[in-house]
């Protein structure tokens, strides 16, 4: 039997008839139908997906992971150029010291090589914000107030002078202010009162690594090359 198979395919159903066909191929009668529908996908009430939460978790993981992958690879990298101590003890005992205060100094003396792997392994665990266009769509107010938050923050390191974000946040540190980034107020009247962008971290290690290539010759473009495609990619 020649037939015709027809489909109605909506966002939520697909509709589907077949057609017994007569000797020329023209219908000649309805040989079954139906239609399959699909579930909403959505909250009945806000019309969110079902899906956003879920989604938003495995992102949080991955970001998580990626971390984790990239601060693995650049302590590696690092012990591998002399500028962090193989021995858990002595890395440990860096923890304790301020890793604001080398990252100003590095521009005006020579650290010590393990000095320079702590304000290096600092500048990773706070990279700075750097847009993703695909997902940051779906919040536009935060990111304006990211956006103003920024531009306010690159205003203020040219007006105060300071060469780096790390020797402006030392200087912060030393007058009791706050180094970390926090929202200020609530609800949508919330503001930051600075946000750092990548773009200012990238600035700073640049600025930090050839101060100190000055005084160390074993940061050689080899070295910078493995550190910075890890701490940038």
């Amino acid at each position: 039997m020649s037939y015709r198979l027809a489909l109605d395919i909506g966002a939520n159903s697909i509709g589907w008839c077949v057609l017994s066909l007569g000797t020329t191929g023209s219908p000649a009668g309805i040989v079954d139908m139906g239609v399959r529908v699909f579930p909403d996908g959505r909250d009945p009430k806000t019309l969110a997906s079902l899906a956003a939460e879920r989604r938003l978790a495995r992102g949080m993981r991955r970001r998580r992971d990626r971390y984790l992958q990239r601060r693995e690879a650049l302590l590696n990298a690092l012990q591998r150029h002399g500028l962090m101590p193989a021995d858990p003890a002595g890395r440990q005992a860096l923890v304790a010291l301020n890793p604001y205060a080398f990252r100003r100094d590095a521009l005006h003396r020579r650290l010590d090589p393990h000095e320079l792997g702590r304000a290096v392994f600092h500048l990773n665990q706070r990279r700075g914000f750097q847009s993703n266009r695909k997902t940051d769509r779906s919040n536009e107010a935060e990111q304006g107030k990211i956006r103003t938050a920024s531009d306010n923050l690159k205003q203020e390191l040219a007006r105060s002078g300071h060469p780096t974000l790390g020797a402006w946040l030392a200087d912060r540190q030393d007058k009791a202010q706050d180094v970390r980034t926090r929202l200020v107020g609530s609800g949508v009247k919330a503001t930051y009162a600075f946000y750092p962008t990548r773009d200012l971290i990238r600035a700073e290690f640049d600025a930090i690594w050839h101060a100190q290539a000055g005084w160390n010759a074993s940061l050689t473009p080899a070295a910078y090359d493995a550190i910075a495609g890890i701490l940038f990619h």
